[in-house]
């Protein structure tokens, strides 16, 4: 929440500004745009009001001179009549109220009007008694007030000109200031975003940067590392906690690496005591052994065939039991052996295998196929004991079936390479699959078929230690398929 208000704050304050701003402008737009219409309100009212004085003023000196010609009543009500008219429209004029340079000006109208129908009386008075004299008099006396009228109407018109004119340049002058307002508002709204920019640059990209940095040298197994960042906001405190679990993993290692030296050091020991109790035992077992044979020699012709059994007996279990302290001395040297890792040609390793088991096989009677096999990389020595293992397995279990057949191939599945060794031999139950690689379990009974128990164990820890894998498929009397890979070592 206190790193959202810090970048947030300033774009929030930003655009409040620029939102005050163009509310500012919007109104002041309203009011020119209000004083505009106003204005020409005016001038409409103020042209209609001085085109009807105007007529009425042309009625009057038109019925003046019918007047003056014919000397018809009808005429002097007809000028009554506009002069009433004249004065109505200029009190009545809503100018009046509503504008402080206009009013007295029509006051003025108002006036001059009054002193020219005062003046026309008195000539249609003198014309009417026969006063030639004053009748010149009065007529160049009105012709001076008629004059001093018309110039009235003329200041009045002007007086709407003026004044839209300032209107107009009021507009200008306040259009002028609101672009400098919208001007510095948005260089002060640049200058916030700028400075927002900056301040989220420094405080909060800087220190994602450092947290970043920091997480990925942790991540990348500098446990003592520590990224050091202020707790001021989130970052700061997923540093701290970054921290902290680097702590927390640093001592957790130190835990386990002083848990993996005591195991190792029980291994160690565990392998030596077991190389040398399987060393113990060797001296104990030939002894059995030589002690039998010389039994065996000792014996006569009269000796029971049930005793010659017994002897018979005890020699294969010594020999047995040798074989299987062989097979767990290879087990337990698999772990302290470092690995050759080469590239090996499987279909050559194959064969190097077959003949060394050539003894265990009749070739007339089993039929082995390679198909093409795919070139690896490992330890040959490790490998060939994998190869060795497996197909001593697959001539084993079916040595006791006519027509026997091993097939071995690789082929691509799932980007990956899968050896196979197949057989048609016995076969077992896949229920009990779990079983075959652990060391001395045995799914089918030793008088049926010999061995320790520990050959597919070894296969299995050899194929780990390559990254791979080792599964097999089988079903009870239609042989068995054993699938291997090498993981990453694999080309």
């Amino acid at each position: 929440m206190r790193l959202s208000l810090k970048i947030l704050l300033p774009a929030l304050l930003s655009l409040l500004l620029l939102a005050g701003m163009s509310g500012f402008i919007v109104y002041s737009l309203h009011l020119q745009q209000q004083s505009l219409r106003d204005t020409g309100r005016q001038l409409l009212v103020m042209d209609h009001l001085v085109g009807e004085l105007r007529q009425q003023r042309a009625a009057i000196e038109t019925h003046l001179l019918l007047y003056l010609q014919t000397g018809k009543q009808s005429d002097l009500d007809a000028i009554a009549e506009a002069d009433r008219d004249i004065a109505r429209a200029v009190d009545d004029h809503p100018l009046q109220a509503g504008n402080d340079e206009v009013a007295p000006q029509l006051q003025i109208f108002l006036e001059s009007h009054h002193a020219i129908v005062a003046t026309r009386r008195e000539l249609i008075r003198s014309n009417a008694l026969g006063d030639t004299q004053r009748v010149r008099m009065l007529t160049g006396k009105w012709a001076i007030q008629r004059e001093r009228v018309d110039a009235n109407l003329r200041d009045l018109r002007a007086l709407g000109t003026i004044q839209a004119e300032n209107t107009l340049q009021d507009a200008a002058q306040a259009q002028h200031w609101m672009k400098q307002i919208a001007f510095y508002a948005i260089l002060f709204a640049i200058l916030v975003v700028a400075a927002a920019f900056a301040y989220v640059r420094h405080n909060v990209l800087s220190r994602l940067k450092t947290l970043t940095t920091g997480a990925r040298q942790i991540g990348g197994g500098d446990l003592g590392h520590r990224i050091g960042l202020a707790k001021t906001d989130e970052i700061g405190a997923l540093a701290a906690d970054f921290d902290d679990m680097a702590a927390h993993l640093q001592e957790t290692l130190g835990l386990i690496e002083k848990r993996l030296q005591e195991r190792d050091a029980a291994i160690r020991e565990l392998e030596a005591f077991c190389y040398s109790v399987s060393h113990d035992l060797r001296t104990p077992l030939r002894a059995v052994d030589g002690f039998a044979q010389l039994a065996v020699k000792d014996l006569g012709p009269d000796t029971k065939a049930e005793t010659k059994h017994y002897l018979a007996r005890v020699r294969e279990g010594v020999q047995r039991m040798g074989n299987l302290i062989d097979d767990l001395l290879a087990f337990s040297r698999l772990g302290r052996r470092a690995m050759n890792v080469q590239e090996i040609a499987s279909e050559t390793l194959v064969q190097e295998c077959l003949e060394t088991l050539r003894n265990e096989y009749d070739p007339h009677k089993t039929q082995i196929k390679i198909s093409q096999l795919a070139r690896c990389r490992g330890d040959p020595h490790l490998l060939k004991q994998v190869w060795i293992n497996l197909l001593s397995n697959a001539l084993k279990f079916s040595g006791k079936t006519i027509g026997a057949r091993i097939e071995i191939g690789s082929l691509e599945q799932n980007g990956e390479t899968v050896y196979s060794v197949r057989d048609n031999g016995a076969g077992f139950d896949m229920r009990y699959a779990d079983k075959l690689f652990g060391v001395f379990q045995r799914l089918h009974g030793i008088a049926e078929f010999p061995g320790t128990g520990v050959g597919l164990a070894i296969v299995q820890r050899i194929i780990k230690q390559h990254g791979g894998r080792i599964w097999a498929e089988a079903a009870p009397g239609q042989g068995a398929t054993f699938h291997f890979t090498l993981g990453g070592m694999q080309t």
